[in-house]
This record gives C-alpha cells, sequence and structure tokens, in this order.
C-alpha cells in the first residue's frame, strides 16, 4: 500500500532533481549485473535523448538514485518516462528470450480456458 503523498510535486525547469525510483513490488531485478548495466545506460542514452545532464547514479537491487539537471524544455518526468518505459520492455522482452514468462496472448488462452485464476 502507497502512503499519502507529503509533499508538493516540484515543476520547476532547468533546477537539479533528485530521483529515486523502485521497481515493481520491490523486486530485485537489478542484482543482475547485465540489468544494472543496462539501467546505466539508458540513464546516461535519455539524458542526451532529453537534453539532460546525469549529474550522478547509484543502482541498488530493487531501486536506483539519480541527480539530474534538465538543460531544456523537457522535464525530469518525461526522462523518466522513457527510461522506464524502456526498462519495462526490455525486460519483459529479455523474459520472453529466456522462456521464464508467459507471453500475453498464452496468459490471456490460459485464464479463458480456466488455466489459471485471475488474481
Amino acid at each position: 500500500m502507497r502512503s499519502a503523498r507529503t509533499h508538493a510535486l516540484w515543476t520547476e525547469l532547468n533546477l537539479p532533481h533528485f530521483i529515486s525510483s523502485t521497481t515493481f513490488n520491490r523486486l530485485p531485478l537489478f542484482i543482475d549485473e547485465e540489468a544494472a548495466l543496462m539501467l546505466i545506460k539508458e540513464l546516461k542514452y535519455y539524458s542526451k535523448q532529453y537534453n539532460v545532464l546525469l549529474i550522478a547514479a547509484v543502482v541498488m537491487p530493487d531501486h536506483f538514485h539519480c541527480i539530474i539537471w534538465p538543460q531544456g524544455t523537457k522535464t525530469f518526468s518525461d526522462y523518466m518516462k522513457g527510461v522506464k518505459g524502456f526498462m519495462a520492455r526490455w525486460f519483459s522482452e529479455r523474459e520472453l528470450r529466456r522462456g521464464t514468462v508467459t507471453p500475453p496472448i498464452e496468459k490471456l488462452l490460459l485464464l479463458i480456458s480456466g488455466g489459471i485464476q485471475r488474481p
């Protein structure tokens, strides 16, 4: 359960931002070195794409922190949407290749046939 937000959203452009982001259900996804390195690579990639200065980043098993400084019209929200969207797709595709995740259409067919229970 999430706690109620106790602070205002900061929407100022062109100021440094400290960002923390956790994985879904705090799964330790970044304990895998390949995943942690991919996250760092994407933080750097999107900093160039969105004209954001990446000042620092640290990756922990179930979350990461970074300090960014938007230099143009893009906000930290735009930056994080790009990074998190890519990482979600990357994890999903990687797990499908490994055969450790049931593809969505197969999940749907299993649900329809009664092979799995709805959460």
